[in-house]
This record gives structure tokens, sequence and C-alpha cells, in this order.
């Protein structure tokens, strides 16, 4: 379970620093395509601190996959 999470956190970041780039090499971007970009940042930030979370969580043997709310 351990190496899906951190498979996981890997590949958003991945994305984040492709976005990241996107935004910070493009000079003809509009302000509505910035916005949308950092929204899309935004959900990956958010996706991946709860990653680092269950992983944690999963190292103390905290994490119960059993559980209803593992799988929202």
């Amino acid at each position: 379970m351990n190496d899906k999470i951190n498979l996981a956190i890997e590949y958003y970041n991945v994305k984040k620093k492709e976005m990241m780039d996107l935004v910070n090499k493009n000079n003809k971007l509009t302000p509505d395509q910035i916005i949308s970009i950092g929204n899309k940042l935004s959900v990956l930030e958010y996706k991946i601190t709860a990653l680092e979370v269950a992983k944690e969580n999963w190292k103390r043997g905290e994490l119960n996959i059993n559980s209803p709310l593992f799988f929202v």
C-alpha cells in the first residue's frame, strides 16, 4: 500500500511541476488561463497533502483500508 501511495505522490508532483513550468515559461497566457491552472494546482496540492497524511498514518498503523472514509 505504501508503494502505491508513494507512486501517486510522485505522479502528482510531476503533474504539479509540469503546470508550474507551463505558467512560468509561457508569457502569452491569459489571466483566465492562469487562474484555471492555479485552480488545478490547488487540487493537486490537496491530493498530495492527503496522500502524505495517508502515508504517515499507514506508517503508524492508523490507516484502516476497510474504513468507508478510505474510499471517499
